[in-house]
C-alpha cells in the first residue's frame, strides 16, 4: 500500500513535470480549439468548421494566451539550454584515446606455466581415505 505521503509526493513531481514539458499549455489549446471549433461548427458544416479552426486567421484569446506563454518559453538564455551545456563538455574535455601500439603487447601466460606440472608420483598404493 503507498503511503499518503508518498502519494502526494509524486502527484507533485507530476504537476512539475507537466508543467515543466509545457502541458498547461496543450490543455489550454485543446480548451480553445474545442471551443472554436463548437462555435464555427453552428452554421457551416463540419469540415469547414475544422478550417476555420486550424487555419490561425482568427485566434481566439486563448490561442493568444497560448502563443503568448510559448514567446515567453523561447526567451530561456542559450547558456541555460541542454545542447549548449553539452557542446561545453565536449570542448573542455576532449575525446583521446590511447594509442593501442604505444604499449608492448604480451600474450597472457599459458597455464603449463601458471601451474607448473607435479613432478612427484602419486603414492603407491592408494590410500584407503581416498578410495571412501
Amino acid at each position: 500500500m503507498v503511503s499518503v505521503t508518498k502519494l502526494i509526493g509524486y502527484s507533485l513531481l507530476f504537476a512539475a513535470m507537466f508543467a515543466i514539458a509545457g502541458g498547461h499549455l496543450l490543455v489550454i489549446q485543446t480548451v480553445a480549439w474545442s471551443t472554436m471549433f463548437v462555435k464555427y461548427s453552428r452554421g457551416v458544416t463540419v469540415a469547414e468548421a475544422v478550417e476555420k479552426t486550424f487555419s490561425g486567421k482568427a485566434p481566439c484569446k486563448l490561442c493568444k494566451a497560448v502563443e503568448a506563454g510559448h514567446g515567453d518559453q523561447s526567451k530561456i538564455p542559450l547558456s541555460l539550454k541542454v545542447d549548449k551545456k553539452f557542446e561545453v563538455i565536449l570542448e573542455t574535455f576532449p575525446l583521446v584515446g590511447a594509442n593501442p601500439n604505444d604499449q608492448d603487447f604480451q600474450y597472457p601466460r599459458s597455464m603449463h606455466e601458471m601451474f607448473p606440472s607435479r613432478r612427484e608420483e602419486p603414492p603407491q598404493p592408494v590410500p584407503i581415505s581416498a578410495l571412501s
